[in-house]
């Protein structure tokens, strides 16, 4: 998408749970402004700080993404023998000797195989990291919070686009509801074209 506006997730603290904070609120903008591009930290036009409300974003990882991260987190602090077991301070630090970056200690937080929390964002990331299933009612719960604050900060800017640049505002809109329908026209070419095996493969469930 062309002219994409450039928005940064940043954290005035450089503590790990504001930086995994920073991370689940990148992904979540992701999802709710798909014409934006997304960064955690950097220059941008637009920068938004990361909620408590926005740790639900780590459950929009993909196996794929998850895995890089699981891998970076262990990159960044193999020299250390206990960085599986986080105890996490009222600052919001870690019991890392190692310097990490947001992505690898989002997936340290991930790979973790004990969280002890201190502060109260730390709090709500415990409680994230337990929940196994996805789609279960505690995931469902965090994840609506997550979308309804990226849906805030994204209202936040599309307002400020629409004052100052209306015209580019247009272009992006245009363009995204273009893709959109190209998109379910697809869907339903291929559904089309498939119909009979999907049916089959459903009555064999």
């Amino acid at each position: 998408m062309a002219d994409q506006p450039k928005i940064a997730v940043e954290t005035p603290d450089p503590n790990q749970t504001s930086q995994v904070l920073a991370v689940a609120g990148a992904l979540a903008l992701e999802w709710a402004a798909p014409f934006a591009q997304i960064t955690v930290g950097g220059d941008a036009e637009f920068i938004v700080q990361p909620h408590v409300e926005c740790i639900g974003g780590l459950f929009r990882l993909d196996p794929e993404r998850k895995a890089r991260l699981l891998d970076a987190g262990i990159q960044a602090t193999r020299e250390e023998a206990n960085a599986r077991n986080i105890v996490e301070a009222a600052d919001g630090s870690w019991n890392l000797a190692s310097a990490t970056d947001p992505w690898s200690s989002a997936g340290l937080a991930m790979g973790a195989t004990s969280f002890s929390a201190s502060s109260p964002a730390g709090k709500r990331l415990a409680e994230a990291l337990v929940i196994t299933e996805p789609d279960s009612p505690d995931a469902v719960d965090l994840l609506e919070q997550s979308q309804s604050w990226a849906l805030r900060e994204i209202e936040k800017i599309v307002a400020e686009m629409g004052k100052q640049q209306s015209r580019r505002l247009l272009n992006l809109l245009l363009e995204a509801v273009a893709t959109a329908e190209n998109l379910a026209d697809s869907y339903s070419i291929l559904r089309a074209r498939y119909k009979r095996d999907i049916e089959i493969m459903s009555e064999n469930q």
